[in-house]
């Protein structure tokens, strides 16, 4: 009996300090080795996860961690409209339906070769990209869901 507790703490021990050792090693992705200095992070910076939009702006996969200076990185760089077909672009930028971009990326290394994905367009593209992804793209264009139209019978309460 006191072997088989001795057992159960001694497990208990090894996976607190296994998930100790987890959580102390994590990196940044984006961490590289430069000739001037050991890496370009700064081990100070806090860890995030990154979401679907900021990792196809960083370029790493979704859940990877990032350190804060590479995720503002990021979002400063997604600051501009990542639709790659030539229209009237505008200053208004929203984001880019996450439905589009598969369709978004083909066309876009189809226009240029050094094209960077991106998580938003501007109105100017929106207006015209449903209809132009459609149109070159029709494989990978995924329609908008349809709105649920509710009613309301606001004469049958007077």
């Amino acid at each position: 009996m006191k072997l088989l507790a001795g057992l159960l703490a001694l497990t208990a021990i090894h996976l607190s300090c296994s998930v100790r050792e987890f959580h102390d090693t994590k990196k940044c992705e984006k961490r590289q080795k430069t000739r001037a200095a050991q890496s370009n992070c700064d081990n100070n910076n806090p860890l995030f996860k990154a979401d679907r939009r900021t990792a196809r702006v960083a370029g790493i996969e979704e859940g990877s961690m990032l350190c804060l200076k590479h995720k503002n990185e990021a979002k400063k760089t997604d600051n501009r409209c990542s639709f790659p077909v030539a229209t009237q672009h505008t200053s208004t930028l929203v984001l880019l339906p996450e439905r589009h971009y598969e369709a978004v990326d083909r066309l876009g290394r189809e226009q240029t070769c050094n094209y960077k994905p991106g998580t938003k367009w501007c109105t100017g593209c929106r207006k015209n990209g449903e209809r132009i992804s459609q149109e070159k793209v029709p494989e990978l264009y995924i329609p908008p869901t349809k709105r649920k139209v509710i009613v309301y019978f606001y004469f049958l309460l007077m």
